[in-house]
């Protein structure tokens, strides 16, 4: 894999079904990206870190379970909230 600061989500993805690594430590790489590169560009608003740990432990045991989410499986997003709802 890449490093990972230049992994495309797919990348990320392979390498967690591969078992190259965990979705829990796919996670802790990009939140210290976050921490490392959001500090006054302000770009992450709100931050769940807890509830994003929780959500790739359980995607790391559905894995070793032999079950898959889906193609983008324990990759973390983040969402556009646009103020006032406008698109």
């Amino acid at each position: 894999m890449i490093g990972f600061g230049w992994a495309s989500a797919g990348q990320i993805a392979e390498a967690i079904r591969r078992r190259e690594i965990s979705a829990f430590e796919a996670l802790d790489g990009q939140l210290d990206r976050i921490a490392q590169r959001d500090p006054g560009l302000w770009s992450v608003v709100t931050l769940d870190a807890d509830g994003a740990r929780r959500r790739t432990e359980a995607a790391d045991k559905a894995l070793a379970a032999g079950e898959v989410w889906g193609r983008l499986h324990g990759v973390g997003v983040t969402v556009e909230d646009l103020p006032g709802g406008d698109a």
